[in-house]
């Protein structure tokens, strides 16, 4: 079954948008002896899914106990080293004003792995070919870069 990028936008639009909170596990990653400063109730709420821009779906997340916004992009799932999180069909990416190489807080990770989880409970038959992976998305627009989200460096 195909589905238009209008019609795919509406099922995100409604079954994300739709839920009041994207719900994060806690701040801290499992195992971290460090505690963050964050609290573990901190919640992020889907604010706004944009058109498929360069190859992804951007998603804004607001924190609702401060208002700060993340964005993330939804890139198809493909062979990306280092998506921040993933869902079954989507590599999930922060855009962090091309500071690719800049470490991410915990707790913007932690939002992104809990829109992953949320992602994967709703059912999406199929992505446009709009939707890229990242590999692709960086073959098509040379102005991307890679990120280094990774919790382990």
């Amino acid at each position: 079954m195909s589905v238009s990028r209008r019609e795919f936008l509406a099922l995100l639009g409604t079954s994300i948008a739709g839920t009041a909170a994207v719900a994060v596990a806690g701040a801290n990653s499992a195992g971290s002896a460090t505690p963050s400063a964050e609290p573990a109730d901190a919640g992020w709420i889907v604010d706004q899914i944009g058109a498929v821009s360069k190859g992804a779906v951007p998603i804004t997340l607001r924190r609702a106990s401060t208002g700060e916004v993340l964005r993330v992009d939804a890139c198809r799932r493909g062979l990306a080293a280092n998506p921040v999180a993933s869902s079954r069909q989507f590599d999930l990416f922060l855009a962090n004003d091309g500071r690719g190489n800049a470490p991410s807080p915990r707790h913007h990770v932690a939002a992104a792995q809990g829109l992953a989880a949320h992602l994967d409970r709703k059912i999406v038959a199929s992505l446009p070919a709009a939707v890229l992976t990242m590999q692709q998305r960086q073959a098509v627009h040379a102005e991307l870069h890679t990120s280094s989200d990774d919790l382990r460096s």
